[in-house]
């Protein structure tokens, strides 16, 4: 399909979000992606390499690659998945962390209220929102439940009176909500992690079960003591909550800036 859109519209450069086929041999083409390195399950961790050589021989079909994340591989939100032992043979560029959010300001309000944002495919989306919802009445301060589902008109009956929820919101309105919240529950995929860091906005992360990219950022995150984890097999709300405080962002730092001067230099080179 590229082949013909080619031909049609003549191309000057090629952009490709996480797409590792969509390239064009012809026109300067860009992957954007945070996983240099895919992070395998257990069982098949033996085949590293392999997953490795076949990747890269997709990647390095593109003339260079952006990484949403920071060169700086102590201050990394994606580790080893976008800093690994070997890189690829085109160039990499780190563009510094990527967010539809803003960066947040410096308040002296203090944070309250604790933010729930769902996300993921279902079932396991429903089946998170159904354990924290059970765990609602014990929350003693005000909870805001954003649900992850855009088309629904539903609403949701029975939750407690401190409690208010919403099919989805704007990203004005969460980013208001990420920074007045103290905590926020949420999934560990790398975009909500790029958003809560820019915010500044404390975590707990519950790891889609079986994402085995979400499991390991969670517990990435968790070891540099940036974010609160547990899995959902073993979820319990308060104990989760107790021990968040526990954990902080770093502060926002100029690497985590945009790197204007890369995409621009691309563009002049067009």
């Amino acid at each position: 399909l590229l082949q013909k859109w080619q031909v049609k519209y003549q191309f000057n450069g090629i952009i490709s979000d996480n797409r590792y086929g969509l390239y064009h041999a012809e026109v300067s083409s860009v992957l954007i992606t945070h996983q240099l390195a895919l992070q395998l399950p257990w069982w098949a961790a033996g085949g590293q390499r392999l997953i490795r050589h076949l990747l890269y021989r997709l990647v390095n079909q593109f003339r260079q690659i952006w990484v949403p994340d920071v060169a700086e591989t102590n201050l990394s939100l994606a580790g080893r998945l976008s800093h690994p032992d070997v890189l690829p043979q085109s160039p990499v560029t780190y563009l510094g962390i990527l967010s539809r959010m803003q960066p947040a300001l410096h308040s002296t309000a203090e944070r309250t209220g604790l933010l729930i944002s769902l996300s993921g495919p279902e079932p396991q989306r429903t089946l998170l929102e159904n354990k924290l919802i059970k765990a609602l009445p014990t929350v003693g301060e005000k909870i805001w439940l954003v649900r992850g589902l855009p088309l629904s008109t539903e609403t949701l009956a029975g939750l407690p009176p401190h409690a208010e929820a919403f099919n989805h919101l704007p990203a004005l309105q969460l980013q208001q909500l990420m920074q007045q919240c103290r905590l926020m529950i949420c999934r560990s995929g790398y975009s909500t992690l790029m958003d809560a860091f820019i915010t500044q906005t404390p975590i707990a992360a519950v790891p889609t079960p079986g994402q085995t990219e979400q499991e390991y950022l969670a517990a990435y995150l968790f070891q540099k003591k940036w974010a609160a984890f547990m899995p959902q097999g073993r979820l319990e709300v308060p104990a989760l909550i107790g021990t968040a405080p526990q954990y902080q962002w770093p502060p926002l730092h100029p690497a985590a800036g945009l790197n204007t001067a890369a995409i621009d230099a691309w563009l002049d080179s067009l």
